[in-house]
């Protein structure tokens, strides 16, 4: 009976300790990619974390096409956004740079295929902090982020009635 006493006083007081000497360890998923952060939360439909590269620190990078959005479309609590089917080849882009307004989280659906999603801290949506690729059978993908950042998507040779979905609650 003492035993039990001692072990159970020695977990009540190991519990506070170990908050005090613990050390934050970053998060990184099966690819290498390393989320140093919480700036960015991704989870996909089946609730699993999905961590986004971090390419801030990529010397010279550069956007893909030519037509990064420039125009911001502020997205507020209870709004429904579908974008228009994305045509063409190359690297195509978003309309909007999109800021959430007043929330911090978003649904975002890629419909008949795949889509990169682009996190900027400047309202010009460079340089990118973060980019994500969501793929149109895990989602929607809800994507919690800081207030400070920018969001916009973008394609690569879209198939045919290519799109994507916002929705915020």
């Amino acid at each position: 009976m003492k035993k039990i006493i001692a072990v159970l006083l020695s977990f009540t007081f190991l519990i506070p300790v170990s908050g005090f000497l613990s050390t934050p360890v970053a998060a990184s998923d099966t690819s290498g990619n390393i989320m140093q952060n919480d700036d960015v939360v991704i989870y996909n439909k089946y609730g699993e974390r999905v961590y986004p590269k971090i390419i801030s620190a990529l010397p010279g990078l550069k956007p893909l096409g030519k037509n990064v959005p420039t125009k911001i479309k502020y997205i507020k609590g209870g709004q429904f956004y579908e974008s228009n089917p994305f045509t063409g080849s190359g690297t195509r882009y978003s309309g909007y740079i999109y800021k959430l307004k007043g929330i911090y989280e978003v649904h975002i659906a890629a419909i008949n295929g795949n889509f990169k999603l682009h996190l900027s801290y400047s309202s010009t949506g460079l340089p990118v902090a973060y980019t994500s690729t969501l793929k149109a059978n895990e989602g929607p993908y809800m994507v919690a982020m800081a207030s400070s950042l920018y969001f916009y998507l973008s394609v690569k040779n879209p198939k045919n009635h290519q799109y994507y979905e916002i929705e915020t609650y």
